[in-house]
């Protein structure tokens, strides 16, 4: 299989792509229900942690602008990507929050083009730690819920766990995040489980 350099999501299918071909795997990728449409315990966990944080947002799809336009985050969205951009929010350093998507250049689900603040082999690295921590926040804050498994889909959709890896269990995927995990305990966003720590 040739290499893959870079992944995004485009109407609903993930696109991997090579150095040596366009596209070399088109996968329609399961649509999470939007925040607005989720159930009600799932809101309140999402509306608390932004309250909780201070991440001003609004209800308009990253598509109309940017997921995160330097002042608030566009919530109109699947809740797994609401927990990556506040991940996002949450790694970025004070000035980068105030830069259209962190400064990392266009999310894949920004309508508008940003630029790059910093080089692009940090904004690779800080992707992978928004991505995990992301991850982190869904497996604690949503383990009551009837969405308790809803981490092993973004792990899957992240590229962390193959394709058929359904039944993958936490102790498999915190061996596969090793480097970016102790960052991330370092930093104290997480515990040595991987249990996102309140802020």
């Amino acid at each position: 299989m040739a290499e893959i350099i870079s992944l995004y999501y485009k109407h609903g299918e993930v696109m991997l792509l090579s150095r040596k071909t366009s596209y070399i795997k088109r996968k329609r990728v399961p649509r999470e229900i939007l925040l607005q449409k989720e159930d009600v315990e799932v809101q309140r966990i999402v509306y608390d942690l932004l309250h909780k944080l201070g991440i001003a947002y609004k209800k308009t799809f990253p598509a109309e602008g940017f997921a995160w336009d330097g002042k608030k985050l566009a919530i109109r969205n699947t809740v797994s990507n609401i927990f990556h951009d506040i991940a996002h929010w949450l790694v970025a350093t004070p000035e980068r929050r105030n830069a259209t998507d962190f400064g990392l250049g266009s999310g894949p689900d920004s309508g508008k083009v940003s630029g790059w603040l910093i080089p692009f082999s940090e904004v690779d690295e800080e992707e992978l730690c928004a991505s995990v921590l992301g991850i982190c926040m869904e497996h604690t804050l949503l383990a009551e819920t009837k969405h308790v498994n809803l981490w092993r889909n973004t792990a899957i959709n992240h590229c962390w766990l193959d394709w058929g890896e359904t039944s993958a269990d936490w102790d498999y995927f915190k061996k596969l995040v090793r480097r970016q995990s102790e960052y991330l305990i370092e930093n104290k966003f997480i515990d040595s489980n991987l249990s996102y720590l309140d802020r």
